[in-house]
C-alpha cells in the first residue's frame, strides 16, 4: 500500500463516506466509524483517535509508535503537531534517515525521540524505558507487519490508555490465528503472502488478557482500537466483540480516503528544500584558451606556441 493515493483515484466524497458508514454500522451513531477523519493517518485513524481521547481524556499527551515509516503518514504525527511528545521506532535505515531530516526540530527539542531499530519481544521494554517513558502513557500504536501480536504481548513497561493494533485482515470475523514468533520475519507485500501478525479475534483476546477492551475498528482499514478497561465506563457501547466491530479491508477506499485539513490542524510543514549544486562560475579567458589549445592536434599546437613566442618575445 502506498503512502499517497494515486492521482488517478478520485477521493471519496461525503455522500460515499455516509453510505459506507451506514452499511458498516447500521446507522448506530455511537460507533467510532462516524468520527473518523484523515489528517496524516492512512485513512480515518486520526479522527477515531481524537474521538476516543475526547471521551476518555489524555492527561499525559504522550505516545509510542513503532512501524511509523518516514513519519509523514502514521497515527501519531497529528498528535506531535498538536504539542504531544513521544517515541518513534523504525527499523528501515532509509526511513529513519528521512525522519531525522523531516523532524529535526522535534528531535532537537526533545519532544520526539527516535530509535532506528527493529523491535522484538526481547528489546521492546528496554527501548521504551531508555527513551524515558514508563508507567501510564496515553497512546501506543503498533504496525510492523510481522510480530505485532508477540511484541504487544511482551510490553509491560508502559500502561497506555489507548492502543491501536493492526490486525491481519485475511481472516474472517471471529477466526483466531497468530503467526509463529520469528525475529527475522520481514513481510514482503510483493510475495502475495498473508502470514503476518494476527487476526482481529486473536488480537482482541490478547488485549483482553492484558486489560484492554476492543471498542471499534477503522471503517476501511485493518486497525483495531483498544481502550484500557478501567477507562471504558459508559463512554462506549457494547457488545465489545471482534465479530461486531470487524470491518473488511477495502484497499481502494483506503487510498481514496479524503484528507480533511481542519479539526484544528496546524499549518502543514513545507516540503524539505532540495539541495541544488552551487552555480558554476564562468570560465576565465586563460582557461578557455588552454581548453581550445589542448583540443588541437599536436603539430598545430606546437606551431601556435612558436608563433606566440615570436610575437611576445617570450
Amino acid at each position: 500500500m502506498t503512502d499517497e493515493a494515486s492521482p488517478t483515484r478520485i477521493p471519496m466524497d461525503e455522500a460515499e463516506l455516509f453510505e459506507r458508514r451506514m452499511a458498516r454500522t447500521g446507522g448506530d451513531r455511537s460507533r467510532l466509524e462516524w468520527s473518523g477523519y484523515k489528517v496524516y493517518s492512512q485513512s480515518d485513524e486520526d479522527g477515531i483517535i481524537d474521538e476516543i481521547f475526547r471521551r476518555i481524556g489524555a492527561p499525559n499527551r504522550t505516545f509510542v509508535e513503532f512501524g511509523c515509516e518516514v513519519g509523514l503518514e502514521n497515527n501519531t504525527r497529528y498528535l506531535l503537531e498538536q504539542g504531544w511528545r513521544g517515541l518513534w521506532m523504525e527499523g528501515y535505515p532509509e526511513y529513519a534517515g528521512a525522519i531525522r531530516a523531516s523532524f529535526f526540530a522535534d528531535l532537537e527539542s526533545g519532544r520526539l525521540a527516535l530509535r532506528p531499530t527493529y523491535v522484538n519481544r526481547r528489546n521492546i521494554n528496554d527501548l521504551i524505558r531508555d527513551a524515558g517513558l514508563s508507567g501510564e502513557i496515553d497512546f501506543l500504536s503498533i504496525d510492523i507487519d510481522g510480530n505485532d501480536y508477540h511484541v504487544f504481548e511482551a510490553i509491560d513497561v508502559i500502561s497506555p490508555r489507548l492502543v491501536c493494533l493492526e490486525h491481519n485482515h485475511s481472516f474472517r470475523k471471529g477466526e483466531e490465528w497468530v503467526m509463529p514468533y520469528d525475529e527475522d520475519y520481514r513481510w514482503d507485500p510483493a510475495a502475495g503472502r498473508a502470514d503476518y501478525g494476527a487476526s482481529l479475534a486473536s488480537m482482541a483476546a490478547l488485549a483482553a488478557r492484558k486489560g484492554y477492551t476492543l471498542v471499534g475498528c477503522g471503517l476501511v482499514s485493518p486497525n483495531g482500537f483498544y481502550v484500557r478497561s478501567d477507562l471504558v465506563g459508559d463512554h462506549f457501547a457494547g457488545p465489545f466483540t471482534a465479530e461486531r466491530f470487524f470491518n473488511p479491508i477495502d484497499v481502494d477506499a483506503v487510498l481514496r480516503y479524503p484528507v480533511t485539513p481542519h479539526h484544528g490542524m496546524p499549518k502543514p510543514r513545507p516540503p524539505l528544500p532540495v539541495a541544488e549544486p552551487p552555480p558554476t562560475p564562468p570560465p576565465s579567458p586563460d582557461s578557455l584558451r588552454a581548453k581550445v589549445a589542448n583540443a588541437l592536434p599536436g603539430p598545430l599546437r606546437s606551431a601556435l606556441r612558436g608563433a606566440k613566442r615570436l610575437l611576445t618575445g617570450g
